[in-house]
């Protein structure tokens, strides 16, 4: 389980990071050579996600295996609205942040637990983690099923990095290596634009607030 937060600390910072990093969304850099620094307002990585943050929106969809465990995620970005869905072992769960909450939501027995969240502060959390992007560790070339990826490398937190992978402009998967082991998430899907609703606590679920 520790695997899998760390794995999902990659995907919620690449999510978020972009906006704190700023930069001028510049895609240079994707063919610099291996093990040389690249300043993160250069990267392929921050150009990709500036150009669906222009709009304060998007979706995405991820596959991946943890542990044999295979886990489907489902992920939407509205300004400083968040929604995520995952399916893991047959076993859903979702959770909406906004308005300084969080609320995490159980569709087998509808309920939603409600956690107030200091937006100051996690506002200066990400800032911290933002800066872990100032630079990516490499650059390069990377074979995943027979198919060559350029990637961009940063680190994530101690001993955890990830590597950002492309097919010509499209991002296709995201490597995190933590405690010297390659955890995959494949990318399905990358659209602009999110679903209102999706922000919305469902009609029939059962508030209780901590």
């Amino acid at each position: 389980m520790k695997k899998l937060l760390a794995i999902l600390l990659t995907l919620v910072l690449m999510m978020t990071f972009a906006g704190c990093g700023g930069g001028t969304g510049d895609e240079g850099g994707s063919g610099e050579a291996e093990n040389q620094e690249v300043n993160v307002s250069s990267t392929k990585t921050l150009g990709y996600f500036n150009d669906y943050l222009i709009d304060g929106e998007y979706t995405m969809e991820t596959q991946m295996e943890v542990e044999g465990i295979s886990t489907a995620g489902f992920y939407a970005v509205k300004g400083d609205m968040l929604y995520s869905e995952s399916e893991m072992d047959g076993v859903t769960s979702m959770m909406i942040s906004k308005d300084g909450s969080q609320y995490v939501l159980d569709p087998a027995t509808k309920t939603c637990i409600k956690m107030s969240m200091d937006m100051a502060d996690m506002s200066e959390m990400f800032a911290e983690e933002a800066e872990k992007y100032e630079t990516a560790l490499n650059t390069g070339t990377i074979d995943i099923g027979g198919v060559t990826y350029e990637y961009e490398e940063f680190a994530v937190e101690e001993e955890t990095t990830a590597k950002y992978c492309y097919d010509g402009d499209e991002l296709k998967y995201i490597i995190t290596t933590m405690d010297g082991e390659e955890y995959t998430m494949q990318i399905l899907s990358m659209e602009k634009g999110a679903d209102p609703s999706l922000f919305e606590i469902p009609e029939g679920y059962t508030v209780l607030e901590l």
